[in-house]
């Protein structure tokens, strides 16, 4: 891959309810051009959104898209489903949108994988270490949002 650069970084941790519960977190590019930290949180269908949103560490950034690109995070993708399955709980997930310029041609890209996959011990290391880089990109509280929600 040639020229790889991250556009979002997405994470929802794995949980387990059915009561409407809500956890994410996005590093993207805001409207003005800078790069954020987003957390999401909602314990339930009748509770508020909870939108925190934090500046992000340049250069852990830089690292990030570094790490992705040596280490074939991307190809985590392309691992075979798992038998496991479970029906009350959400599984963990990774989204990464990304461009990539190869031949001087520049393309949108998205990968994503989540909890039922067969992951080898060493895929499960790469993540770890990927989640501890995602997580260190977090820098000082800009602001918080509390989104009503639709049972008021």
């Amino acid at each position: 891959m040639k020229d790889f650069k991250l556009r979002k970084f997405y994470f929802s941790p794995g949980y387990g309810d059915m009561l409407g519960g809500c956890h994410s977190k996005t590093v993207r590019m805001n409207k003005t051009g800078e790069w954020v930290f987003e957390v999401s949180e909602r314990e339930d269908h009748r509770s508020p959104t909870i939108l925190t949103t934090y500046e992000v560490l340049p250069d852990k950034l830089s690292e990030l898209e570094a790490f992705i690109e040596k280490k074939g995070i991307l190809s985590l993708e392309k691992r075979p489903k798992s038998n496991v399955f479970i029906t009350d709980y959400s599984p963990w997930s990774y989204g990464i949108e990304y461009t990539k310029t190869s031949f001087g041609k520049t393309a949108r890209c998205y990968c994503s994988f989540s909890q039922y996959r067969k992951y080898s011990p060493h895929d499960y290391d790469l993540m770890e270490e990927l989640r501890g880089r995602f997580e260190a990109l977090r820098g000082e509280k800009i602001a918080e949002i509390i989104e009503k929600d639709g049972n008021d």
